[in-house]
């Protein structure tokens, strides 16, 4: 398919690097040459593409970047997004506490922009005072559930839950059908909102997808699912397995990236069949 192609995704969608120092200072690089969509944009595709990914972005994010995009850019003619992993959320917080109701593009930053592609990805504040960021489960947080349910434990007089709030979170909805719930409103708004096909694939094994159901909460009509992952594809179709590729313990390297651009993506955008 071509046109002016709108990728979607986390780290592994802008180039993401991160290391630690002899002195464990956490260093990162976003928007590097490790990046199959502006591989794709700049070797494959025939007209200009558009980048939205940001290192950590939670599945919850994709809905307010794809309106954001189909707002700015009404000649998007197709939406990748690259699904991510399930431990992980939005948070914010306002300084005044104040509720306020926000655009799809409030926290959007233009970083780069050549004939071929426009890059995207979000400021964590425009103003110091309403801040959003990513959050995922911190294992060192996590203990085993012993806290129950109120209905069962005590009803009125019931406790409380444990004040660790990742050790909650992880055990209250990270693990549970929720999970599945969420992401499956996600992809129903998406497909909602969207009048051009949108191409649902995970770069490995270890990003989740639901086992059979993703068209939970209506019917997709414009959304197609690539349920094999991009590490499996590569690995079963070119006798390579780019796990052995990296530029640190998670993100693929150069190599890898060209691999995924030009074997795999083209795949994924002739697929015929939609998995549910």
């Amino acid at each position: 398919m071509q046109g002016n192609l709108l990728f979607v995704g986390c780290s592994h969608s802008n180039g993401f690097k991160g290391w630690n120092d002899e002195k464990n200072v956490i260093y990162k690089e976003v928007w590097q040459e490790h990046n199959y969509a502006k591989i794709y944009a700049d070797e494959l595709a025939e007209s200009q593409c558009y980048v939205y990914a940001e290192a950590g972005a939670a599945n919850s994010r994709y809905p307010r970047w794809i309106r954001h995009m189909l707002n700015v850019h009404p000649n998007i003619s197709g939406v990748v997004i690259q699904s991510t992993y399930w431990d992980r959320w939005i948070m914010a917080t306002n300084y005044d506490m104040k509720f306020r109701q926000l655009g799809p593009g409030h926290f959007t930053q233009k970083f780069a922009e050549t004939d071929n592609v426009i890059l995207y990805n979000d400021y964590n504040t425009i103003d110091f005072n309403v801040i959003e960021w990513n959050e995922k489960v911190k294992w060192e947080s996590i203990g085993p559930y012993e806290e129950a349910c109120p209905e069962f434990n005590g009803g009125y007089n019931w406790p409380g839950f444990d004040y660790n709030y990742m050790h909650m979170k992880f055990h209250t909805e990270i693990v549970t059908h929720l999970a599945h719930e969420a992401y499956c409103k996600d992809i129903a708004l998406i497909d909602a909102m969207c009048n051009v096909p949108v191409y649902v694939w995970r770069i490995n094994d270890r990003a989740q997808f639901p086992v059979e159901r993703f068209d939970m909460f209506k019917p997709l009509d414009n959304v197609t699912v690539f349920d094999t992952p991009a590490s499996t594809w590569i690995k079963d179709n070119l006798n390579i397995n780019i796990e052995d590729m990296r530029v640190d313990g998670e993100h693929y390297n150069l190599e890898a990236h060209k691999l995924i651009a030009h074997h795999f993506i083209p795949k994924v955008l002739n697929v015929n069949n939609s998995t549910t």
